[in-house]
């Protein structure tokens, strides 16, 4: 009977060491995910006052080829988020991965960690459904006429660096989401939580939470 008492007080405690360490996992998730979030959220509000100055968004160049610092739709923005010293350092008319733009990015230690903690980078979703033309990257129209549409999408980078994703398409977001990996976004009309997929279609999850 000794024994029999033994043994049900060991696996109780393994039952409780079990549901203890679910319950911290899911915080430690969840304080991910809420600090995503808010990069996420961050990021939209620089853009929303930069298009109240200018009339309209930064521009974005599709081309893969000959991209540089200056096509990259964070670096207009980075005077109104507070980062301005990281922009004075920044060589803007060459790749954001040449070792004097690393460089500078890395010994801002505050906006590297911003940009890449958990491994995830924010960047906009280039598709129909998206504030910018697929076509020529140029604004489709404010921020206010289309509620509706997406904006910014956060995605998982094995190795990421700031300014290493410049936009994402629709195939690369349904891509990412078929490998079990997720994504969070946030909408101009600043609705946000996490992106799946159905059917071979991108599916926006609603989230009416208070920010």
């Amino acid at each position: 009977m000794r024994k029999l008492r033994i043994v049900i007080a060991v696996i109780g405690c393994l039952l409780v060491v079990l549901w203890l360490a679910s319950i911290i996992n899911r915080a430690r998730y969840e304080a991910m995910r809420m600090e995503i979030l808010g990069r996420l959220s961050h990021l939209h509000l620089g853009l929303s006052n930069y298009e109240i100055v200018n009339g309209e968004l930064p521009k974005i160049n599709l081309s893969q080829k000959d991209q540089t610092l200056n096509d990259h739709w964070m670096v207009p923005i980075l005077q109104i988020i507070e980062q301005s010293e990281l922009h004075s350092k920044l060589k803007l008319d060459v790749r954001w991965s040449t070792p004097q733009n690393v460089e500078a990015a890395k010994s801002n230690r505050s906006f590297h960690e911003f940009a890449t903690r958990f491994g995830y980078m924010v960047c906009p979703l280039i598709a129909e459904e998206s504030i910018w033309n697929p076509v020529d990257g140029l604004p489709i129209g404010r921020m206010d006429d289309n509620p509706d549409t997406i904006l910014l999408v956060a995605i998982p980078c094995k190795k990421a660096e700031p300014f290493e994703v410049p936009f994402v398409t629709k195939p690369q977001l349904l891509e990412l989401l078929q490998e079990d990996q997720e994504v969070f976004y946030i909408r101009c009309d600043r609705e946000y939580g996490q992106v799946s997929e159905v059917a071979g279609e991108l599916m926006f999850a609603f989230k009416d939470t208070n920010r």
